[in-house]
């Protein structure tokens, strides 16, 4: 629903690889990388250096953490792509962590796939704010 974080979990760097809708984005090395959903933009990401996405876009954005380069920066994509990610060499130890709750270990070789629920997520909004109301009150968007 939020987010999903491939991160090395020893202090080492680690070297990711990623495809988008089935053509080879690159590779990096850095501390991991966030793919998260509009939902998720304003947590982990945003503190990676990940954009702010409004809720009612379909997108998913994939955002490096800490990469060794200045030329790897977030990627807004469609949620109608799917992206995949491979962890390549030196052997290191990676967690995979679904919205900051589930860590599973995550192997050399082994691929993630993300891509958008089949069904969507309603959300209820009982204080009848807007987004962007909540961006600026609760991040202190635009205060001096």
């Amino acid at each position: 629903l939020n987010d999903l974080v491939l991160r090395e979990t020893g202090g080492r760097a680690v070297t990711v690889e990623a495809h988008v809708a089935g053509t080879r984005l690159g590779e990096f090395r850095g501390d991991g990388v966030v793919i998260a959903t509009p939902t998720g933009s304003t947590a982990y990401s945003l503190s990676a250096g990940g954009p702010i996405i409004a809720p009612s876009l379909s997108t998913l954005v994939i955002t490096p953490v800490c990469p060794h380069t200045l030329s790897i920066r977030p990627l807004v994509i469609p949620a109608t792509e799917t992206a995949e990610f491979r962890i390549g060499p030196p052997e290191t130890e990676v967690s995979l962590t679904l919205d900051g709750q589930v860590a599973l270990p995550f192997r050399r070789g082994q691929v993630v796939r993300v891509r958008r629920a089949h069904r969507p997520v309603n959300f209820l909004r009982v204080d009848g704010r807007s987004f962007y109301a909540t961006v600026r009150s609760k991040l202190r968007w635009g205060a001096a």
